[in-house]
């Protein structure tokens, strides 16, 4: 339920045209589980510009480059985990377009077979989840 709420609101940030550049996501939890606070950072004055987008999980360093693109995008982890590690790919309507392994320190994810608009593009690490959304021109 949790992972269809957060797809959702995604979905409704980009339909809504709400330009955000940092992606980035930060949840804030009681001691008991419950998410006490939820930050979204907006930042449209770098939309247009290539940039990395940088996050930590678990201890590991996410780096995911360049956004936009025009093929691939790469997801660059600093250490490979025992965890089940994945990288799934959303279209705007949140349906799963591509979903793959991270089993190296840089993951290619190709997106060329895709036509260009915003995706989401959500990198999991055991239960801990990261998301972006991914230009693609």
């Amino acid at each position: 339920m949790k992972k269809a709420i957060s797809i959702a609101a995604l979905v409704v940030a980009v339909l809504f045209n709400f330009d955000i550049a940092a992606q980035h996501m930060q949840y804030n939890y009681d001691d008991a589980g419950n998410r006490i606070k939820k930050e979204i950072d907006l930042n449209p004055g770098q939309l247009r510009k290539k940039s990395s987008l940088n996050d930590q999980l678990s201890g590991q360093i996410i780096k995911i480059y360049p956004n936009p693109t025009t093929e691939t995008i790469k997801v660059e982890v600093d250490s490979l985990s025992d965890q089940n590690t994945t990288i799934a790919l959303y279209d705007i309507n949140g349906r799963l377009v591509l979903e793959q392994a991270a089993l190296d320190l840089v993951n290619e994810v190709n997106l060329s077979q895709f036509a260009n608009g915003k995706y989401i593009l959500r990198f999991r690490n055991g239960e801990e989840i990261s998301n972006w959304v991914i230009i693609k021109n």
